[in-house]
């Protein structure tokens, strides 16, 4: 059996990105969407109770930032699915972060008020988000462009199992 060359090889030519945010708007977006679906809603009910964003909540969107990069990809879920994913994942989201307040003591920082609020304010910010992102997923893939092809040559059994994809 002949060997590939790899100077001509398909891997040389290839234009998947590597990483969580892929090489298409899409997947960009679904990354970054969990992220700043929370952050965001810390930002607007710290808005709302404290009059502005303190350092504290500036340190926890950061700290959540980091727990929560890259999002879950959630289209091919039902909505049913969607929220009781997106409700499990928040659950474990803050208990970590229950976790970090009190071992470190930063607790004490932040208005319990806030903090109460924010716990039912953001998983309801995802799920609504997610839906928005569903019912926009056609426009952006639109705005990609249009698919890319890929032309198969041989007929081996690598090249027969490819086309069969």
């Amino acid at each position: 059996m002949a060997e590939a060359n790899p100077t001509f090889s398909a891997s040389t030519v290839s234009t998947h990105a590597k990483g969580p945010l892929g090489n298409n708007m899409l997947s960009t977006v679904e990354a970054i969407l969990d992220p700043a679906a929370l952050i965001l809603s810390l930002w607007l009910v710290s808005t709302s109770i404290e009059g502005g964003v303190p350092p504290p909540y500036m340190i926890l969107a950061l700290i959540v930032f980091s727990i929560t990069f890259p999002g879950t990809s959630r289209l091919q879920s039902s909505v049913m699915g969607l929220v009781i994913d997106t409700l499990y994942s928040w659950f474990w989201v803050v208990l970590l972060l229950l976790f970090l307040g009190v071992a470190t003591g930063y607790m004490d920082e932040f208005s319990s008020e806030a903090l109460i609020t924010w716990l039912w304010v953001a998983p309801l910010s995802q799920i609504g988000t997610h839906l928005a992102l569903r019912a926009s997923a056609p426009f952006l893939l639109m705005l990609q462009g249009p698919p890319q092809r890929a032309i198969i040559v041989g007929m081996n059994d690598q090249g027969a199992a490819l086309a069969s994809r």
